[in-house]
């Protein structure tokens, strides 16, 4: 997968995560965790001192205890899964990121990421009208394609063959075995879309 390079360059970190969270689209199982509410500055704020701040821990033996204070030993601050929503970026460099992943077709979209910051550099808002219009399109069409999914079974698919490696099945998994806990998921994400329009 070829690197997509989106320049941050003199912008507030807890700006970016914040904007790229308000703009990521969740699917599939990310319902199961997925709230409509957008992320604040101060949130995102929060969620970077945990990656930074001193961590003060009583440690007890036997008629002993002592405090040690520790400082996360932070190489890198990637982010996965934010409340159900991809994100797949790592933000530990205050020039650019690597979108690449957070730009997947099966993930946010091609171009999300760039189309994030630059309404991020354009309007100085976090979750600017353009960014609320894209989420609110993707996350309903990524319900109604989760949804149609419900009654599939996971399935073997194809083999794969890895030169020097040998041949692997590769399985589709379906959401047949979620669907009594996804599908109410979906139908409460939907609502709540709704009502904030």
């Amino acid at each position: 997968m070829d690197k997509r390079m989106v320049s941050i360059k003199g912008l507030d970190k807890a700006e970016v995560l914040a904007a790229l969270y308000n703009r990521a689209i969740t699917g599939g199982m990310g319902f199961m965790q997925y709230n409509p509410t957008p992320m604040t500055v101060e949130q995102a704020r929060e969620i970077f001192r945990y990656y930074f701040e001193r961590v003060t821990v009583t440690k007890k033996f036997l008629f002993w205890k002592w405090e040690i204070e520790k400082r996360p030993a932070v190489k890198y601050i990637y982010f996965n899964y934010l409340g159900g929503r991809p994100m797949k970026v790592d933000l530990t460099s205050d020039e650019e990121f690597d979108a690449s992943r957070y730009d997947d077709p099966d993930y946010n979209g091609e171009g999300a990421a760039e189309d994030a910051i630059k309404s991020l550099r354009e309007t100085g808002d976090v979750n600017p009208s353009t960014t609320q219009v894209a989420h609110l399109i993707g996350v309903l069409d990524a319900a109604k394609m989760t949804r149609s999914r419900l009654g599939e079974k996971s399935k073997r698919e194809q083999d794969v063959e890895i030169p020097g490696v040998g041949t692997f099945n590769t399985f589709r998994l379906g959401l047949d075995d979620m669907a009594g806990v996804l599908g109410p998921k979906i139908d409460e994400a939907e609502r709540r879309l709704h009502s904030d329009e």
